[in-house]
């Protein structure tokens, strides 16, 4: 990814857009929301939409941007900071993302990640990448943990303001790859599978490494992930069916030599119209995660198949796992 000329931006802002996916722009008035593909985590927000010209007010993936926020001066400035391959989304996809993942903020799953969270945390502070609309952030708050977010949607963020202020959780926009912050924190998390829209090693890797500089010594990285069904696919195919329902059917399709999955969405409306979207992400396997962790410096303490601490076992189609930075 080569630079290109820095551009400074005050204030942590939303950047207008114009959402572009896949091949050829779109009316984003029209396309098909893909955060309530469970893919598309409480996350990186950087799941939907990329920045498409530079130079009128909207940036391309290789942009370096400054952003000078006085709102988080007590933590210091934002650095400069590199977007990557993940796709930004919008408006309007943040103003409906918290309905469509309703589900992710039933008691019964939203309890257990809040509780593991806040355990490993103790009494120290917790930095989360990626926050969103602070699903987690905003709950694990309320149990007492000072929380930090970093995040790269300004709409995204927008929507958190709606629910929390600039002092109670501040939040940096920026990159979870690049983007730092002043300061030390006992826990650094990622949740809802969000380190896959990072759509390359080298940034996951870089991901890893962000985490390990802001931990303490002693802290720990903790990741939420789904284990790529890749055993589900027929020889010789390519394509896995993620769900079929009235009004919506969906499916992945893989490239088993570069990691990369494109998850293909149809929705039919009430007027029997059907929409098509399609959203990239780069799978990563859990001991591919272990060796990124090593390359950050970090160890691997443990592993679960949920926030409830479930054995991790090979039947297992998702992992929670826990790295911990040398004391």
């Amino acid at each position: 990814m080569q630079p290109v000329e820095a551009l400074p931006v005050r204030g942590a802002q939303p950047i207008p857009l114009r959402a572009r996916r896949g091949v050829g722009d779109f009316d984003s008035d029209h396309d098909r929301d893909l955060t309530s593909h469970p893919r598309r985590g409480q996350g990186d927000s950087s799941g939907s939409w990329r920045a498409d010209v530079l130079g009128t007010g909207v940036i391309r993936t290789s942009a370096r941007l400054v952003f000078e926020n006085p709102s988080t001066a007590q933590r210091g400035p934002a650095r400069l900071w590199a977007m990557t391959t993940s796709e930004v989304w919008g408006r309007q996809q943040a103003e409906r993302y918290d309905a469509n993942q309703a589900g992710m903020y039933a008691p019964e799953v939203l309890n257990p990640t809040v509780d593991f969270l806040a355990d490993l945390a103790g009494t120290g502070a917790a930095l989360e990448f990626a926050i969103g609309t602070g699903r987690v952030g905003v709950a694990l708050t309320g149990r007492g943990v000072p929380v930090t977010g970093i995040e790269l949607s300004g709409p995204m963020v927008a929507q958190l303001r709606q629910k929390v202020g600039e002092a109670e959780l501040p939040v940096i926009i920026g990159d979870m790859a690049t983007t730092t912050i002043d300061g030390e924190f006992a826990l650094v998390y990622l949740v809802f599978n969000t380190i896959s829209n990072l759509r390359t090693q080298a940034e996951q890797v870089e991901c890893f490494r962000n985490a390990a500089r802001h931990l303490s010594p002693g802290g720990r990285f903790v990741i939420e992930l789904w284990v790529p069904p890749i055993r589900r696919l027929a020889p010789g195919q390519q394509i896995v069916a993620m769900d079929v329902s009235d009004g919506h059917a969906s499916f992945d399709t893989y490239d088993l030599v570069t990691q990369q999955c494109i998850s293909h969405h149809y929705d039919r409306d009430a007027e029997g119209t059907i929409r098509y979207g399609s959203g990239g992400f780069r799978y990563v396997w859990p001991s591919e995660c272990d060796l990124m962790a090593m390359v950050a410096g970090l160890e691997l303490e443990s592993r679960y198949a949920d926030w409830r601490r479930s054995p991790f076992t090979s039947e297992s189609d998702s992992h929670v796992s826990v790295w911990r930075k040398p004391a």
